[in-house]
């Protein structure tokens, strides 16, 4: 007999089996505490406490909502998605340093139009793309895509307004993208 799949559990869950969310509450703990590992493992001096303080903070969001889960859609990428900003909201509170490792791949993915089956730009490649932006660009853009600031913080910092900190960062990826793109193109294939 084979054992239960989360989305069996939490069908048996929401027909009143405790047992089973019990079951679905602790594959869902593991889960998160691996997904955690992986996320979180660019950032430097991340208390190991934290994941516990996170993976409580997903617990409590699913318990709260799971019941309005659409059963006929796949579970685990809406687990995976409150893992993500839960990690992302504790990371912001937080305000960890973030490393270049890694970033091409998770903050920079809605500059980077390409994939790695096309060629991907390296770390150096970044650090020289966002180097060549001039400032404000530079300063606003490293502020909301590195750092995690939102555009009210960032204007508020800069004394600029909401809204132009907002035009700001959206010209800076549309420049980025160009600049990535000219990139792409000198990549042999």
């Amino acid at each position: 007999m084979t054992s239960p799949t989360p989305l069996d559990l939490l069908k048996l869950s929401l027909q009143g089996d405790s047992q089973a969310y019990g079951q679905l509450l602790n594959w869902l703990a593991n889960h998160c505490k691996i997904q955690l590992r992986h996320g979180l493992k660019n950032y430097y001096h991340f208390p190991a406490q934290s994941y516990d303080d996170i993976t409580q903070e997903v617990l409590l969001t699913f318990h709260q909502t799971h019941q309005s889960f659409d059963l006929s859609r796949p579970l685990l990428p809406w687990i995976n998605s409150i893992i993500k900003h839960k990690m992302i909201d504790f990371i912001r509170r937080k305000d960890f340093v973030v490393t270049m490792k890694g970033v091409d791949l998770q903050i920079f993915q809605e500059v980077w139009c390409f994939d790695d089956e096309h060629g991907s730009l390296d770390e150096q490649a970044i650090k020289t793309l966002v180097d060549k932006l001039p400032d404000p660009q530079r300063t606003i853009f490293h502020l909301s895509k590195i750092e995690g600031f939102s555009s009210k913080e960032i204007a508020k910092k800069l004394n600029l307004t909401d809204s132009n900190v907002k035009v700001i960062i959206h010209r800076t990826i549309k420049e980025l993208q160009k600049l990535a793109s000219s990139l792409k193109d000198r990549v042999p294939e």
